[in-house]
């Protein structure tokens, strides 16, 4: 057995007869099992050369006639072993193949922990949301009963006091307070409806409805709020503009329940394919830190609508240092 390197890329065999009557006349064809095909005549040849031959085994057969023409039809073999270099060798394909299937593994197996830790925060986000719902219903119940029911009764009451008055001035007297009650609870109507659907929408369009939560923000609290803001009323499906209303008035209200701001500013750009909402302020900032610890359900709350906006979200915020919101919302 002969064995060579895949770098000696050319080399040769030579062989003879042993017939020496008269050697000239003497015959010879060969083959290297594996390469060629049939055997090869050279005629009184003694050499066969190759080159550039795959790594592997063969087997190299040589036969050979005396001078008469007989052939020596068993003639004579000798294996050849053509060692591959190493990136070639069974080992390292074995280590190739056993890299590729542990990535494919663990890239499946992040794929799944991704799906299942996003589909936890879903459920959690889900969870608090459902938590929140129910706060507000307790808070609408709690505002029905002591707010609204309360000044009802009071204008019932009234009325009886009303009817009861003999003198002129006094049925008058009664009646306007009766009137001051009733736009006090109109009043209260109008804000228990506002929480529960901003109505704006409808009657002012999403541009200006957006405003007034600026405008109105500006005039209840020591935070100025400055509004720079392109039309963008009738781009979006009503559902989307709610959404587009509920991430502005959220934003809003982090700021002033917790930033210390003294101003704010809100920009709204329309571009060719998507609306840019740009959200500052120069307040104490928050570590994100603590505030993923805490599952902030107003920061959950805007992430979870500009996704379903199928938009990006971005915040940019620093100890003392203020906080920007960005997002990107497509026009579909």
């Amino acid at each position: 057995m002969i064995t060579i390197s895949y770098k000696e890329n050319f080399f040769s065999f030579d062989f003879a007869s042993l017939d020496y009557t008269n050697p000239v006349k003497n015959q010879h064809a060969y083959m290297l099992e594996g390469i060629d095909k049939d055997w090869i005549n050279v005629g009184n040849v003694r050499t066969a050369n190759y080159t550039d031959i795959e790594p592997g085994e063969y087997i190299f057969r040589v036969k050979g006639s005396n001078n008469d023409g007989v052939w020596n039809e068993e003639g004579t073999s000798v294996k050849l072993t053509i060692t591959p270099p190493w990136w070639q060798t069974w080992w390292f394909k074995s280590c190739g193949l056993g890299l590729i299937l542990f990535t494919v593994g663990f890239g499946y197996k992040k794929r799944i922990n991704k799906l299942e830790n996003e589909k936890l925060v879903q459920v959690e986000f889900s969870r608090k949301l459902l938590k929140s719902q129910e706060e507000e219903r307790k808070r609408l119940a709690n505002e029905l009963h002591d707010s609204v029911a309360h000044d009802i009764l009071i204008l019932k009451n009234s009325a009886v006091i009303a009817m009861s008055k003999t003198n002129e001035e006094e049925t008058k007297a009664a009646l306007n307070e009766i009137s001051e009650q009733s736009s006090s609870t109109l009043n209260d109507v109008r804000n228990i409806s506002y929480n529960l659907h901003p109505q704006q929408l409808e009657a002012l369009g999403l541009t200006k409805a957006i405003k007034s939560i600026v405008d109105k923000a500006s005039k209840s609290t020591d935070v100025k709020f400055i509004y720079e803001g392109d039309i963008i009323d009738r781009i979006f499906t009503e559902e989307n503009e709610v959404y587009i209303y509920r991430i502005v008035q959220e934003a809003v209200n982090n700021i002033i329940k917790h930033s210390l701001a003294t101003e704010a500013i809100i920009k709204i750009s329309r571009m060719d394919e998507f609306v840019y909402l740009n959200i500052s302020d120069n307040g104490r900032g928050f570590s994100k830190q603590s505030v993923a610890a805490k599952n902030s359900l107003g920061l959950s709350g805007i992430a979870e609508r500009v996704r379903l906006l199928h938009g990006s979200f971005e915040i940019e915020t620093k100890m003392n240092g203020g906080t920007v919101l960005e997002t990107n919302i497509p026009v579909k």
